[in-house]
């Protein structure tokens, strides 16, 4: 049998069982997870006041390529957004008018990620994925408000596929998060030696991260962690022991790095990868307090909600998997090195790659006088803005354009605006990041931004 016909003969086996329905239970779960994590992200924003800090104080606002258009809302509707982008995330999580929830969770909480480019985070950009996932997934069927309302849309089982394309998004994010960091200075321990000698003032453990071998453990561990997770999950044998490792993986790294729900949200999407009667078997052991098996043929046929098997739906699946296989691997188009130029960084699932120090300065110069005024990015922007500013090539275009504007409106002249900027990439001498001959503020496209960018140069030290 040649290699075509295997693969056929594989994928005809595979498919039909994406419609075999499986228990709702593990589903369930994850919905009522990923409600109560969204609801503590927002109480998260409202309680320290993030809103007024990060949206509102900031005159200006980095965007994402092709969403300038995307607008700031007003302070006190800001704040109104936040409330109800709460109020869905319980809707969510007790399944009250699910469909129209997770819609508007989904454009809502979209639309704040899109608003500042300056506050990108992966596990950020993951929510904006998995809400709009679950608008198509009916986890209302069971264990909701709409069941108490609707019963006759309550359904013990729901078809396989919507349980793998979970399984599969969670993937992509740890398998895609190993394999970024299959290069050198990710496994010669360069930036894991930044953050863990920032945190060497911590007792007992503290004194040990400033030991060469233990960087290198941490940096080979976390990427030999993400590379075979999703499939040590796969198999019964090692899943609970994986599952167990990723819980410690993910509460150590919320300890020591600090990186919000993205902990949270991991495991309860790492949960998935169990049997999906899981919770309700945990259920029954806790309740009767011996394990028991939930049969399949406990409940009627008419009780296993049918999943449509039409050619659109197929395509739209089709589509977005090849996305999300293809969407983190576009830096290789890019000429340069990505952990430097920044060129397909984001929506990449490249996590904790570098460390980036850098000095910079934009100048403003007369374009008949040659008069130049120095121009300092804290003046104008907050400090997380200023942070992520000073890496980012797209970003320092449009505050370059800004401070063009600011001349034009304030002044009454057409400056010119360059910048000069020096980067430090994973503890190494800072180094000329770009070029500053060029008048930034009069940049039109985004191939103008390989010319802003110095190649990365080795230094024969290092």
């Amino acid at each position: 049998m040649n290699l075509s016909a295997m693969l056929s003969q594989k994928m005809g086996a595979v498919i039909p069982r994406l419609y075999q329905p499986v228990d709702i239970a593990s589903l369930v779960f994850f919905r009522i997870a990923f409600g109560l994590i969204m609801f503590w992200e927002v109480c998260r924003y409202l309680y320290l006041d993030w809103i007024g800090e990060l949206y509102i104080r900031p005159d200006f606002h980095f965007k994402y390529p092709g969403f300038n258009w995307v607008s700031m809302l007003p302070g006190e509707w800001l704040y109104l957004h936040f409330y109800l982008l709460g109020i869905l995330s319980l809707m969510i999580a007790i399944g009250l008018f699910y469909r129209l929830a997770t819609i508007l969770f989904f454009l809502g909480f979209t639309y704040l990620f899109l608003i500042e480019s300056a506050f990108y985070l992966n596990h950020l950009y993951l929510v904006c994925l998995v809400s709009f996932l679950i608008i198509w997934i009916p986890l209302h069927r069971n264990y909701s408000l709409d069941v108490l309302l609707l019963p006759k849309i309550k359904s013990y089982f729901l078809p396989s596929y919507y349980l793998w394309i979970l399984r599969f998004q969670i993937g992509i994010v740890y398998f895609y998060g190993g394999i970024a960091k299959i290069e050198i200075d990710w496994l010669m321990g360069k930036p894991m030696n930044v953050w863990l000698n920032d945190r060497a003032y911590l007792p007992i453990v503290g004194p040990y991260f400033k030991e060469p071998l233990v960087t290198i453990f941490y940096s080979w561990s976390g990427m030999i962690f993400d590379i075979f997770l999703p499939f040590a999950l796969l198999f019964k044998k090692f899943r609970l022991t994986a599952f167990f490792c990723a819980v410690l993986f993910h509460m150590h790294n919320q300890f020591f790095f600090k990186i919000g729900i993205f902990p949270m949200l991991a495991i309860a999407m790492t949960s998935l990868f169990f049997e999906p009667s899981f919770p309700r078997e945990l259920f029954h052991k806790i309740k009767s307090g011996k394990l028991e098996k939930v049969e399949r043929n406990n409940f009627t046929e008419k009780n296993i909600l049918q999943f449509p098997k039409n050619q659109l739906i197929k395509w739209f699946i089709g589509i977005y998997i090849l996305w999300q296989l293809l969407m983190p691997l576009r830096h290789w188009i890019y000429p340069g090195w990505v952990n430097w130029n920044e060129a397909g960084h984001r929506f990449s699932w490249r996590m904790m790659l570098r460390e980036k120090t850098a000095r910079m300065t934009y100048f403003v110069t007369h374009p008949d006088t040659g008069e130049t005024r120095h121009a300092y990015p804290s003046d104008y922007l907050i400090y997380a803005q200023v942070k992520t500013l000073q890496y980012k090539p797209d970003m320092m275009v449009q505050f370059g354009k800004y401070l063009r504007q600011l001349v034009k409106i304030n002044s009454g002249f057409d400056p010119i605006v360059k910048v000069a900027v020096e980067v430090s990439l994973n503890g190494r001498a800072f180094k000329p990041y770009t070029n500053p001959n060029l008048d930034i503020g009069k940049f039109t496209s985004g191939n103008e931004l390989e010319k802003l960018i110095l190649p990365f140069k080795k230094l024969k030290t290092e």
